[in-house]
């Protein structure tokens, strides 16, 4: 009998585009992945996440490394100074303590899985 989520050898789940959930905080729809119970056990968390057309996240910072993989729509992510154009198979490094956000300037939703993680590195002051 399995009884921890680390005996089952695939835990498929999936999310329907309508499945997320707007968080006003961040200016986007978002959904956690996975169930507390599995990705509590990995060192990382993480999120689906979709930006409106026209619209921007909110730009926040943190102490965690985040990385962004793009899998549809097209936009701008400033990074601090930096802003550059993504699109499908686009991915972002995030070093702990820069302020992002991300900016829809297409027709459709901005879409794209966010992973963030500790990593030890000092937060720049």
């Amino acid at each position: 009998m399995r009884t921890t989520p680390w005996e089952i050898a695939v835990d498929l789940r999936s999310w329907p585009s309508n499945g997320l959930t707007y968080e006003a905080d961040y200016n986007l729809r978002a959904k956690r992945l996975s169930a507390p119970e599995v990705i509590g056990k990995f060192p990382f968390e993480g999120a689906w996440c979709a930006v409106a057309p026209g619209q921007t996240s909110t730009a926040h910072a943190h102490h965690e490394r985040e990385i962004f993989f793009f899998f549809g729509g097209t936009g701008t992510v400033r990074v601090g100074d930096e802003a550059e154009p993504v699109a499908y198979g686009d991915e972002v490094h995030i070093r702990p303590g820069v302020e992002h956000e991300v900016t829809n300037d297409g027709a459709d939703d901005l879409v794209y899985l966010s992973i963030w993680f500790p990593t030890g590195e000092a937060t720049p002051a």
